[in-house]
């Protein structure tokens, strides 16, 4: 009976410093907290490895969060025209064939690799 009495009291004490453990921790997180806007998007990711835990965390920014000179397109599209995906025609403007292929940075179709090095020399003009 003495013994369950003292691992009772044991017990007790331990939650109460994991109790007192917690709160500091939870204060160390609300403080470092920071908000994010409702469009970013937020990615973590946890793993554990030899007992030891390590938390990722990534954050993506809006596209309005880079500068203007940036080059950044909105990729959902504005309405009618807008974005980089816009279903269109995918003819090459420089060979005139179906365009497999679209350039990253200028959004053109292109079909050939010689198509390709033709429009970036355009673009950087």
């Amino acid at each position: 009976m003495q013994e369950a009495a003292f691992t009772e009291l044991i017990n007790t004490r331990s939650l109460e410093q994991q109790k007192i453990e917690e709160d500091l921790r939870m204060k160390e997180i609300l403080g470092k907290r920071q908000s994010f806007k409702p469009d970013e998007k937020v990615f973590k990711y946890k793993q554990s490895i030899l007992q030891r835990e390590f938390l990722s965390q990534y954050v993506f920014p809006t596209v309005n969060h880079y500068p203007k000179g940036f080059n950044t397109r909105d990729m959902r599209g504005e309405g009618e025209g807008g974005g980089a995906l816009s279903k269109g025609p995918k003819t090459c403007p420089i060979t005139g064939l179906h365009a497999k292929y679209r350039d990253p940075l200028t959004g053109t179709p292109y079909a050939t690799k010689e198509a390709f090095k033709i429009i970036r020399e355009r673009f950087f003009q």
